[in-house]
């Protein structure tokens, strides 16, 4: 492991675009994902004690790290092709995410 190299301007790059992606998304379908997990936009913007600051750099910082697990997860997967990539892609979101969703739903 001692091979790893986080490149810090692509872990940054990708965790704005993920977080815009996410801010888009979430403003797009924000009724449907509230119907969804049962609440009304007057739960959403009635004070909650958490700031929009809290809660924006919650998501950056998240955003953060799973930039920088991807590109370590990458690294150690062997040598960085296309076909690894998609591959590595495919493992992960089958192994985090359709899991996480099988278990939602």
């Amino acid at each position: 492991m001692s091979n790893i190299r986080l490149n810090w301007v692509a872990i940054l790059v990708a965790a704005i675009a993920a977080f815009i992606f996410e801010a888009l998304w979430f403003s797009v379908f924000m009724n449907e994902w509230l119907a969804g997990i049962g609440r009304t936009r007057e739960w959403l913007l009635s004070p909650s004690g958490i700031t929009p600051a809290v809660q924006y750099a919650t998501a950056i910082i998240c955003s953060i790290i799973a930039a920088a697990v991807l590109s370590i997860c990458i690294q150690v997967s062997g040598e960085q092709t296309v076909r690894r990539g998609v591959l590595c892609a495919v493992v992960l979101w089958f192994g985090f995410i359709a899991t996480g969703w099988a278990k939602a739903y």
